[in-house]
């Protein structure tokens, strides 16, 4: 018996923000005072107490008071990740859509608050599952500590079965065809013997022309050539057509650093969905800036590899 759920990797974003239209509403920071449509539904500070909580239960109340329009949040540039969490949680459990976000006095810079992608998480089998490729799933993790903010791009390569991408089959669970069946001639088929050979890793770790996917900002006004240096880095790594993208920002992760790597990837024809789960508080550092995988050759190389190193796993059983 096979076991398979679907898993949703997170919100996404999408086009910039339009003007207000009588079909959407914007809650935003005035003042003290968080107020919908320019009418004061919560004091701010009332969103201070319990970081980890996914709602805030009078802010539920007052939306649930309201017409169910999609929200857009305008929000001060510093706003938390956990707020911003808890105000995402709270128009959700009042049955209002979130539409987008943008800092205060940015709309037009706005980014947009998409759809999950999917993908299968698997349990148990009781044969072997055809395999018909691989997916990356790409994490972009937004971390800080006292040497500034920066972000961690992290590939993790997914087996493709009929029912699409899939998570948490055991090696002896899939039925991997040979490197000849999966790829034609050329660079990746060479990659996936190299792979079924050697073995392969399953997570790489993604980065720009330089080893690093972007430049630490010491400063928080330096979150704004992320924007621009994501493009260029996204369309190097192909991100526009990786289908399983999160963005994963750690719970004090200012709302202008995560509206810029969101922007960025939008700009590039990337989908940018953010996680529902918070990074626990803590990371080993700033990036070192060795990543090998930096363009779409590469990564497509990295995948067939790791494809092949699923039936090296098999032979090496075998023997």
């Amino acid at each position: 018996m096979i076991a398979l759920t679907w898993f949703a990797c997170g919100s996404g974003g999408g086009a910039p923000a339009p003007e207000p239209a009588s079909d959407r509403a914007w809650l935003r920071v005035e003042g003290q005072s968080l107020a919908l449509d320019g009418a004061e539904v919560l004091p701010w500070s009332a969103l201070e107490a319990d970081p980890t909580d996914e709602v805030q239960p009078a802010l539920v109340t007052a939306l649930e008071g309201a017409s169910p329009r999609p929200v857009w949040f305008e929000l001060p540039a510093d706003t938390p990740f956990w707020k911003l969490r808890k105000l995402v949680g709270s128009a959700k459990e009042a049955e209002h859509p979130v539409a987008g976000l943008a800092v205060s006095g940015q709309r037009e810079q706005g980014v947009s608050w998409l759809a999950p992608s999917r993908y299968g998480l698997a349990g148990t089998c009781s044969e072997p599952v055809a395999v018909k490729g691989v997916e990356p799933l790409v994490t972009l993790s937004i971390q800080s500590g006292a040497d500034g903010a920066w972000v961690v791009a992290t590939a993790t390569f997914l087996p493709v079965t009929e029912k699409g991408p899939v998570d948490g089959y055991e090696d002896a669970c899939l039925a991997v065809p040979p490197c000849e069946e999966l790829f034609p001639e050329g660079p990746l088929r060479e990659a996936c013997v190299v792979g079924e050979a050697k073995g392969a890793e399953r997570r790489v770790e993604l980065g720009g022309e330089h080893g690093c996917v972007l430049p630490i900002a010491r400063q928080p006004e330096q979150v704004d050539v992320w924007r621009t240096d994501l493009v260029e880095v996204s369309q190097r790594l192909g991100l526009q057509d990786r289908p399983l993208l999160v963005v994963m920002p750690e719970a004090r992760i200012r709302l202008d650093a995560l509206v810029a790597v969101m922007g960025g990837l939008t700009a590039a024809g990337a989908r940018a969905p953010v996680g529902s789960t918070m990074l626990v508080e803590g990371n080993d550092g700033p990036p070192v800036c060795t990543a090998t995988v930096r363009d779409r050759a590469s990564f497509d190389a990295a995948g067939a590899r790791w494809l092949g190193g699923r039936r090296h796993r098999e032979e090496t059983a075998q023997e």
